[in-house]
């Protein structure tokens, strides 16, 4: 039988022992030592099981998943005899008339502050030998939603290309380094291969729509006070319209640019205020060699990436994108000769001299300095966010649609050309 110091003595060691097993040493040191080095680890056991299981995933939930199915659509067709105004012709403006035309709906004009539409769905055709896009190019789900977008009977013939850098470098400071594979393991976009969301728009939509565009037609005034909506320009016209869709980035419904008359509701400005759009630009450079990678990250907001890549063509194009940050908020101050050696200057320290060796020409598109737009993109809200506050019309008569009304295609084209789609059957549902 133990003695009372005996049974002390076990106590305090049970105690030692409990404090030594949280201790990550002493776990480490038993871990070590009773390994059994004759059996191989359980994680290399399951390799096999673990790299077909990820080619199942790759194969079918990769590049033929992740994909939002469209909305089907609401009613089948619509005697509303009244009339609308949409303000913006970008993706959600252009296919809200898309929308109204495919019902019969042609009581309607679309009003366009600037001299060609699309917002910032645009390309330039003039820097190499395919078109580029100068705003928004990453397809951001499934390329199936090309078609599945269209309303009439047309066939989508643009290719795509399945978006998947294999070649990337990190700079930190002044050290360049390869990021962990594993952060890009899961990393798939889709762009279009010899073409762009312009001429989708263009091919597709507008080309329905565009004897009811008026560009140059910035839009000062919305008095909703009356039975009937009147809309000032700025050039003193003044349009009347039962129903007004306001299909223009945030940046311009926070800025003051349009007045309302009366005010709008508080409850829908403060959720508009939570929308964050990002400032930004792209810069294009063409060099007569590739001594770049496929991706090149600097931080969160700014990064290189190979502008041509599965492109059908034997050009060297590099694209800076910069949006967000507070680098970007003083990048985009500079005039586009500036942003250019800075970004020259930068690219020479990181490659060591070779941008200015191999440079050709470049492109500058400052986006935060674009009338009538003066953002890159929607990065998100400040929650909580209602986006339903915002979707809801004032007094029957204001809608919004834009991209950063689309929750499952939040920020994208697609996103913006459903908010359109959605917008205009809601004013069409509504009115009957």
């Amino acid at each position: 039988m133990l003695t009372q110091a005996q049974l002390s003595c076990r106590q305090a060691d049970r105690q030692r022992h409990d404090l030594n097993k949280n201790d990550t040493k002493y776990w480490g040191v038993i871990h070590l030592t009773s390994l059994d080095l004759s059996k191989p680890p359980i994680c290399l056991m399951y390799l096999p099981f673990l790299l077909v299981l990820w080619c199942t995933f790759d194969a079918f939930i990769w590049k033929n998943g992740r994909y939002s199915e469209v909305p089907p659509l609401e009613l089948d067709s619509t005697d509303y005899e009244g009339s609308i105004i949409i303000i913006g012709a970008g993706p959600a403006g252009i296919s809200a008339a898309y929308t109204l035309e495919y019902f019969g709906f042609r009581n309607y004009q679309i009003l366009e502050a600037k001299e060609e539409i699309g917002g910032r769905v645009q390309e330039m055709d003039d820097f190499i030998d395919i078109p580029l896009d100068l705003g928004a190019e990453w397809i951001h789900t499934h390329p199936r939603i090309l078609q599945d977008m269209i309303l009439f009977n047309d066939t989508v013939t643009e290719e795509t290309i399945v978006y998947r850098p294999e070649r990337y470098r990190q700079v930190l400071g002044d050290r360049v380094k390869v990021p962990l594979p594993l952060r890009w393991l899961f990393y798939r976009e889709w762009k279009f291969k010899s073409t762009t969301w312009k001429s989708y728009l263009n091919d597709y939509m507008h080309t329905y729509v565009q004897d009811r565009v008026q560009l140059n037609t910035p839009v000062t005034t919305i008095d909703y006070t009356g039975a009937k909506i009147q809309v000032t320009t700025a050039a003193g016209d003044t349009l009347e319209a039962d129903k007004v869709i306001l299909a223009v980035p945030p940046t311009m419904l926070k800025n003051g640019r349009i007045e309302y008359v009366p005010d709008l509701p508080t409850a829908k400005t403060t959720e508009i205020d939570k929308v964050v759009p990002y400032e930004g630009f792209k810069i294009w450079f063409e060099f007569d060699e590739q001594f770049y990678k496929d991706y090149t990250i600097l931080d969160s907001y700014r990064i290189y990436f190979d502008g041509v890549f599965e492109k059908p063509t034997g050009r060297n194009v590099l694209t800076m994108l910069s949006a967000g940050g507070a680098e970007t908020s003083d990048l985009i101050k500079l005039s586009d000769e500036e942003l250019f050696e800075f970004h020259m200057n930068e690219l020479d320290t990181i490659f060591r001299g070779k941008a200015s060796e191999h440079y050709i020409q470049h492109r500058v598109q400052n986006w935060s300095k674009e009338p009538f737009i003066e953002e890159s993109w929607e990065a998100g809200y400040t929650p909580p966010f209602h986006q339903g506050t915002i979707l809801q019309p004032v007094d029957d008569k204001i809608y919004f649609a834009g991209a950063y009304l689309n929750e499952p295609h939040f920020a994208s084209v697609h996103g913006a050309i459903l908010s359109g789609r959605q917008v205009a059957q809601k004013v069409l549902l509504d009115a009957t």
